[in-house]
């Protein structure tokens, strides 16, 4: 009998064994599927749409065309010693430049790639955000793939002209993301993963992270029921601000202390509306406020379809964030259309009408794939067809020259603290684009003017070289008035070439002229 036992014994730890081996597998197994998914979704958005680009956001708001030669300076001090960007940094309230630098140095890489890591990093929380939220919303995970991938981000804002995940490695498009992970997480019951979500969001761009953590400590004041699951996301915040207060006191190269109380002078309004008018509700035209209700009346249907699918952690990420974003819309015409308050400007609050766009694509997506399943085929028509039209939010791009040639010559033909000046470029970015290629300074240029928002000296000081170079249509005695200026060298287009003077470089886009050359041909000729 206790030899029976024993075998017995055996055979049954035995036959355990490949069960357990079986059970292990299949719990490692699904977790690692799943990120396969995102990561498959990551990089179908990454690299086919909405896709990534260097050096080519059409945005209205400051973009890699104008960080990049910031953090050119910050880790080279010796280069664009002269230009008005890189002497003027607005990087005191973001991480953004720390962290490109780090990955920079840890990779031993260019910023063109560091950026890109950390852009693949972002989207990947976006994406898993995403799938998080449609999880809360009580979708299966297949359904909830499936949901990361059609409420893809490809739509702009209207008027404030910013687009939900821009191609360009832009820090405000990181925050969303981080943003869109710690709501995923706070809706699914996780508020330490949240919290650190979006204090990383809160790092990288202070404005798009705000309404998280104000509605964070508005439901722990109102909901009992929350109460307990939001306050353990408050350490987390503290942590968040102390360091984003720590770094911008260690800031280098701050020149100037950025004013956030007062009113705006009558003449620095007129030169930022001017420059950004996008800023301006008043100035907006009346597609963009009706895309903007649209969007709004989509969103608020899509989560009322959800409603009664969300618990209240949810219900508070779906309903406030979406809410929030759009009370920017009426804040931003009061306190600076009205007030003119001094803190606008740099604020920006409208850009937060990302929220409501970001949210209309997750919940109209959601939603539409629960009708699906439920086979209401008219809501499954109306909801994927709003998914469908919100990439086609988005303004034309303007044709963007080739700078590579001209740039690659000025990086080994000049001395590192030449001035460049573009006369005839008018509002195109291609001198913004040449300054952050060829680290090379530009007296100035159209995209430097949305620093204007930042300081009002800048916003001056920009105004009166736009004013005296660039303003109005190009022609030669122009540029003969422009000769006294501390300019060493003056790209024009080949079809404004000066004739009898020899360039010092030409391509199919650009001549380039040495100021000293043309100084000796336009006295002879004139």
């Amino acid at each position: 009998m206790g030899k029976a036992g024993v075998g017995q014994d055996s055979s049954a730890l035995t036959s355990a064994k490949p069960n357990a081996a079986a059970g292990f597998v299949a719990h490692v197994r699904r977790p690692a599927m799943l990120l396969a998914g995102l990561a498959a979704i990551t990089l179908f958005h990454f690299f086919v749409f909405p896709g990534h680009s260097w050096l080519a956001a059409q945005t209205d708001v400051p973009d890699t065309k104008l960080y990049l030669p910031m953090i050119e300076r910050l880790a080279s001090p010796g280069f664009l010693s002269r230009d008005l960007v890189a002497t003027h940094p607005t990087v005191a309230y973001t991480v953004y430049d720390e962290a490109t630098l780090f990955v920079r140095k840890l990779l031993r890489t260019d910023f063109r790639r560091s950026l890109a890591v950390q852009q693949l990093a972002f989207r990947f929380a976006a994406v898993t955000g995403v799938f998080l939220l449609a999880r809360a919303a009580r979708l299966n995970r297949p359904l909830s793939l499936v949901a990361a991938l059609l409420a893809n981000f490809g739509s702009w804002v209207p008027g404030v002209g910013v687009a939900l995940s821009d191609p360009d490695p832009a820090p405000y498009a990181f925050a969303l993301c981080a943003v869109l992970l710690g709501a995923g997480f706070l809706a699914s019951g996780r508020p330490l993963s949240a919290g650190f979500a979006a204090g990383i969001g809160l790092l990288y761009d202070l404005r798009i992270a705000a309404p998280f953590w104000i509605i964070v400590i508005l439901a722990a004041i109102i909901s009992r029921s929350s109460r307990r699951l939001m306050r353990a996301s408050f350490p987390v915040f503290i942590v968040f601000v102390l360091l984003l207060g720590n770094i911008a006191q260690l800031q280098p190269g701050v020149t100037e202390p950025q004013m956030l109380w007062g009113r705006i002078p009558p003449a620095i309004a007129m030169i930022r509306r001017f420059r950004s008018p996008q800023l301006w509700i008043g100035s907006w035209h009346w597609p963009a406020f009706a895309a903007c209700f649209l969007v709004a009346g989509f969103c608020a249907w899509g989560v009322l379809r959800l409603w009664p699918r969300l618990d209240e952690a949810a219900r508070w990420m779906f309903a406030g964030l979406p809410l929030a974003g759009f009370l920017s819309f009426p804040l931003s015409f009061v306190l600076l259309d009205l007030m003119r308050a001094e803190a606008i400007p740099l604020l920006q609050p409208a850009v937060l009408l990302l929220l409501p766009l970001a949210f209309c694509a997750i919940a109209c997506t959601v939603a539409g794939l629960h009708s699906l399943r439920e086979r209401r085929w008219r809501e499954v028509a109306l909801l994927f067809a709003v998914v469908a039209l919100l990439p086609l939010i988005s303004p034309a791009r303007p044709q963007q020259r080739d700078t590579g040639n001209l740039s690659n010559w000025a990086l080994a033909n000049t001395w590192g603290a030449s001035m460049f000046l573009f006369p005839d470029a008018g509002r195109a970015s291609d001198p913004a684009v040449f300054r952050a290629q060829s680290k090379r300074a530009v007296w100035v240029d159209w995209d430097t003017g949305k620093l204007a928002d930042a300081s009002e000296s800048f916003a001056d000081e920009w105004f009166r070289r736009w004013q005296d170079t660039m303003a109005g249509d190009y022609s030669t005695s122009r540029l003969a008035r422009l000769l006294s200026l501390p300019i060493d060298y003056y790209v024009l287009q080949r079809s404004h070439a000066v004739p009898g003077v020899r360039p010092v470089f030409m391509d199919n886009q650009y001549v380039v002229y040495d100021a000293n050359d043309l100084k000796t041909a336009l006295r002879t000729l004139h």
